[in-house]
């Protein structure tokens, strides 16, 4: 079962057991169960210790998630516009 740890930083992290901790990776989402909202969601933000059964992570603030998933969408797309534009240079030659 995953919960909240407090981290030496002060702030709340997360501590993964079982598959969670085995996959553990920035970016991945992950359903923490709390005592008032039943499951929350949480992205994982840095993998701070992985041990044999548990793993410790920080996570993003609910803003922090919005804002890291956009700025990855907008590079995304990027990419995407450079690759074309390098596949219509190519035609022309």
């Amino acid at each position: 079962m995953n919960s909240f740890i407090k981290l030496r930083s002060g702030d709340w992290g997360l501590r993964l057991e079982g598959k969670d901790a085995q996959n553990a990776r920035k970016g991945r989402i992950i359903y923490v169960q709390t005592k008032e909202r039943g499951n929350t969601e949480k992205t994982i933000k840095e993998v701070i210790f992985t041990g044999d059964f548990f793993t410790v992570c920080s996570f993003y603030e609910e803003h922090e998630a919005f804002t890291a998933q956009k700025a990855q969408d907008e590079y995304v797309d990027f990419l995407k516009k450079q690759k074309q534009a390098a596949e219509d240079i190519l035609k022309d030659i």
